[in-house]
């Protein structure tokens, strides 16, 4: 019985795939699991009565040996012996292999045996190696391997098997191949379930897989095209900012004002840059700092210092949503609104490798969730504040899509310091 007619109908099993080492991805074990595959060895065997051991392609173990015989242990237990042993097993299953055939035949100590090869797509993968009974009316046709196996060393009489054999299992060779029908059926059948069940999970998978792809794509699309729409609406925001504010910087010159105007002027340059979508360079980003920065001064005066320190060959790479601002400003704010003494903001942008890193440290209240419960306790916060706290989550998470997981953001806060660390890959 040829058990590949059974499952050759199997669609898109690429039995023939390799990795790189030469090894076929498809084998027995992707196929059952050696767990499993002890289970059906032991089942069959209890079923039928015959001792069974599973064999890769190349007549190696693959299994703990199940329902072995008396003769067979006593015999192993000759190193001789046991070699000729494993010799027999790995040339019946070479037989069967060739022929994508079961094999039947007669050990070298002259127990029946069967060998039921393990064929996919005409690729063969093992054997379940069986039998071990006593079979005394089988064909001469049946091949005897102790013939061609059994050294001349070795004498069978000195072993004293007919002690051994007393107990052992005997059975007609009509009644053997009636059995090696059934494990030929099961085998087959459990097969066939095994690879039909493998190919719909692989075939699951790359939906899954695909639908992935297509959400990523178009989550870059909506991304695309709400970058475009924001690019809309911010230049008309320039259009209208730019207008309002060089009409307060005139009011205020008229009015003699000096750090009104000053004041004006920085604002004015601060808002147009921050809805610049085009540039993104991390000198673009410093100079919108800067103005934001001196509004603060004019603001607070001395209680106000800040530093920043860029690298020059940093200051043409990109910084993704700009954002090094908006954890500024919110430092920058709880800190200047919560606290009463001296404020001061560092800041310093650097390349670590490939990467661009960036440490922001201050003085301030911290913007971490721990944080923010304190400040909750202490200070009657209004819902703007609230939500600048959901405004930072969100910003983390869309930072994280953009450079695929390959960011770091980490915050550290004591009584006296807050120190918030970025790592993102350097792109020009």
């Amino acid at each position: 019985m040829n058990i590949n007619k059974k499952y050759k109908h199997i669609p898109n099993i690429k039995i023939n795939e390799k990795y790189t080492d030469g090894r076929s991805k498809i084998d027995i074990y992707s196929i059952f699991g050696k767990e499993y595959l002890e289970e059906i060895q032991r089942v069959i065997s209890d079923v039928t009565g015959l001792a069974f051991v599973t064999i890769d392609y190349k007549g190696e173990p693959l299994t703990e040996m199940t329902n072995f015989s008396k003769r067979c242990r006593y015999i192993r237990e000759n190193v001789m012996c046991k070699k000729i042993c494993e010799l027999s097993d790995a040339s019946g299953a070479i037989r069967s292999a060739v022929s994508k055939k079961t094999s039947i035949y007669f050990c070298p100590f002259n127990l029946l045996e069967v060998a039921i090869p393990i064929v996919i797509n005409d690729k063969y993968l093992g054997a379940f190696i069986g039998g071990q009974v006593i079979c005394e009316d089988a064909p001469e046709k049946v091949l005897r391997m102790q013939e061609q196996l059994l050294l001349d060393e070795i004498d069978l009489e000195s072993l004293h098997l007919n002690n051994i054999d007393l107990n052992s299992k005997k059975y007609t060779f009509t009644e053997f191949e009636s059995i090696v029908r059934l494990v030929e059926l099961i085998i087959s059948e459990i097969i066939k379930k095994e690879l039909i069940s493998s190919y719909h999970e692989s075939k699951n998978k790359k939906r899954i897989k695909d639908l992935e792809e297509k959400i990523e794509k178009l989550e870059g699309k909506n991304l695309e095209l709400k970058n475009k729409i924001l690019k809309i609406n911010n230049n008309l925001n320039k259009l209208f900012l730019n207008d309002l504010m060089e009409s307060l910087s005139n009011l205020a010159l008229i009015e003699e004002a000096k750090n009104t105007s000053q004041y004006s002027e920085y604002l004015r340059n601060y808002f147009i840059n921050s809805i610049e979508i085009d540039s993104d360079s991390i000198n673009y980003v410093y100079k919108t700092l800067i103005n934001y920065f001196k509004m603060k001064k004019i603001q607070y005066k001395d209680r106000f210092k800040y530093e920043i320190n860029i690298d020059d060959d940093v200051k043409e790479c990109s910084m993704p949503f700009k954002i090094l601002i908006p954890y500024t400003l919110v430092m920058c704010y709880l800190g200047l609104n919560f606290k009463e003494e001296e404020y001061h903001i560092e800041i310093n942008v650097k390349r670590e490798e490939d990467n661009i890193i960036i440490l922001i440290n201050d003085n301030g209240v911290g913007i971490s969730k721990e944080a923010f419960e304190r400040l909750k306790d202490i200070h009657n916060i209004s819902g703007e504040v609230k939500n600048m706290f959901e405004y930072i989550k969100n910003l983390e998470d869309d930072f994280k899509k953009i450079s695929n997981g390959k960011q770091e953001i980490n915050i550290f806060e004591d009584n006296e310091k807050v120190v918030i660390s970025i790592k993102y890959p350097m792109k020009n």
